[in-house]
């Protein structure tokens, strides 16, 4: 076969010398590289992912890169010498592979060929950098200029031998038995020849047939119902990726609202072996999505647990009646019930933010409430637009051995919390177990037109609290009236002076209340709640809703 890349340099060499005086001269032939290839394992069967190494001689001349093939079809350019292939099996478990690599030199012709061909082999075009992405060669583009290609390519056949992968959910982020149309999962992809090879999960909802693609290497998604239309009960759902909740704009269909759900995962390795399906929840547990109730303004955070009263039914009868500047009530308010139906740690987050930002308020209260979760979540919905209000004491730290100045309080509007009190030489602790029935909680507004209610407890409580030090930039909305006992031998109300106990964020976006605010529910000269008053107070004029 004659190759055209040597013609054009004999002929210029013969027309050159034919124009000088006649000199005795013997053309030099160029010779092709020779090719050599050996891979890491020299088992006769090997994994689906293998190391191989290859090398090129050219005895006129310099190895420019290698054509490589692990099919005798489709020829790929490299200029390494070394590579980890991953050899497609399918699901077949055992399968023979032909693996080739030819050395090209450096003799080329100085113009770009869309077609190569050396000893009946067709290598395809020479590689080029596709500046304008329109996936052709175009005049100017840089191109490799490659000249003779091994026309004997080294090769090496191998019994490949492929194990499929499996996937598994993190049994420690179960999903919660209910939960509003937000849910978090996450999983873990397996391979016995090794998990880089696995390349794609597929998830679908409460079906096996209608299947979405994952990213490579995701193992955390977060689905979120698409609420827009409010009279459908089974929707869309976006799924947004890993701890950044990125909205790749990945959907995924057959969400149903106001009943049970499961999915559905599997994952694919780079051969195209597949996993077995694995389901969440699995066939001993259910999985309920609550469809939100109404207009989305209010959410309510419980992680008050049992106690009596109950604060639960207090905040039932109380919205009931609140009104919203509309008129309309917070009747339809919708609850996530972490002291009853807890959110796994690893996911308890992610799955809190996309749910708050779903509403307007967030009312979030509990004896304590879970600070390292809140300090993770309610900055960023606040930075969302949401506004939070926050009822909590600090029972039983001393108990459970944490220093009430390490809690995690950065989000709230406050300084700092007042543990002890030095007055001369004695220092009193600043912790409350006991307020008496009838203590007054006095806004510091009182006056304007638009005042906040004064708060009385309506029973003496047993809660255990701190007062709180405000900072410069925090508004102060309540502070206690002066304690009934101050002795420090006893059990009962201890502060002094009149501290804080319901501050503001500056921004107005954040109310912090070291009280239990359903002990707060008398009744005032005019028979009003004054628990009514001070949600709409809150609601309408401090958060606009």
């Amino acid at each position: 076969m004659i190759n055209k890349k040597n013609t054009w340099k004999a002929f210029s060499i013969l027309f050159f010398l034919s124009c000088q005086q006649p000199i005795d001269i013997e053309l030099k032939k160029n010779n092709p590289p020779q090719t050599q290839l050996w891979a890491d394992s020299i088992s006769k069967i090997v994994t689906s992912t293998i190391k191989l190494y290859w090398s090129g001689a050219d005895p006129d001349g310099f190895v420019k890169g290698y054509f490589l093939t692990t099919n005798s079809k489709n020829w790929t350019w490299t200029t390494s010498t070394e590579s980890t292939l991953t050899l497609m099996l399918g699901n077949k478990s055992l399968d023979t592979s032909n693996i080739k690599v030819s050395a090209a030199d450096n003799e080329g012709n100085g113009i770009w060929d869309s077609k190569i061909e050396f000893g009946n082999i067709l290598f395809g075009s020479e590689p080029f950098v596709d500046a304008n992405k329109n996936g052709i060669y175009d005049f100017g583009e840089s191109f490799t200029d490659i000249g003779l290609i091994d026309e004997t390519p080294a090769q090496i056949k191998l019994v490949v031998k492929n194990s499929p992968p499996s996937v598994s959910f993190n049994i420690s982020s179960t999903i919660p038995q209910i939960t509003l149309p937000v849910a978090t999962f996450d999983f873990k992809g397996t391979d016995p020849d090794g998990d880089a090879t696995i390349k794609n999960y597929f998830v679908a909802l409460n079906d096996t047939l209608n299947w979405t693609q994952l990213p490579t290497a995701t193992s955390l998604i977060t689905i979120v119902a698409d609420l827009s239309d409010t009279s459908k009960n089974i929707v869309t759902a976006k799924i947004l990726i890993g701890k950044k909740l990125e909205d790749l704009g990945i959907t995924i269909p057959n969400f149903k609202l106001n009943n049970n759900n499961r999915l559905y995962i599997y994952c694919q390795d780079g051969t195209g072996a597949k996993s077995k399906i694995k389901n969440m929840p699995d066939s001993s547990k259910t999985w309920y999505v609550q469809k939100p109730k109404g207009r989305k303004k209010l959410l309510l955070v419980d992680e008050f647990g049992i106690s009596s009263p109950d604060p639960d039914q207090v905040y039932y009868n109380i919205l009931n009646l609140s009104l919203d500047k509309n008129g309309n009530t917070f009747s339809d308010y919708d609850v996530v019930e972490l002291s009853t139906n807890p959110i796994p740690k690893t996911i308890a987050n992610l799955m809190l933010v996309e749910t708050f930002k779903m509403y307007k308020i967030v009312f979030w209260y509990g004896k304590v409430v879970n600070f390292d979760l809140a300090q993770q979540i309610i900055p960023e919905y606040v930075n969302k637009g949401g506004n939070v209000l926050l009822s909590t004491g600090f029972q039983n730290l001393s108990v459970a051995g944490i220093d009430p100045s390490q809690l995690s309080l950065d989000f709230a509007p406050i300084d700092s919390l007042i543990t002890y009190y030095k007055s001369d030489t004695i220092s009193i602790s600043g912790f409350i177990p006991r307020v008496y029935s009838q203590s007054k909680i006095l806004a510091v507004d009182s006056t304007s037109q638009n005042k906040f209610p004064q708060l009385i407890f309506d029973r003496t409580a047993l809660f255990g609290t701190y007062a709180l030090q405000n900072g410069f930039n925090e508004n102060v909305l309540y502070r206690f009236d002066s304690a009934k006992a101050t002795n420090p031998n006893n059990s009962e109300e201890k502060w002094i002076g009149k501290p804080a106990v319901i501050t503001q964020s500056q921004n107005k976006k954040i109310i912090f209340s070291s009280i239990p605010l359903h002990l707060c529910n008398s009744l005032d000269s005019q028979n009003n709640p004054r628990l009514k008053l001070f949600f709409e107070r809150i609601f309408k004029d401090e958060f606009g809703q």
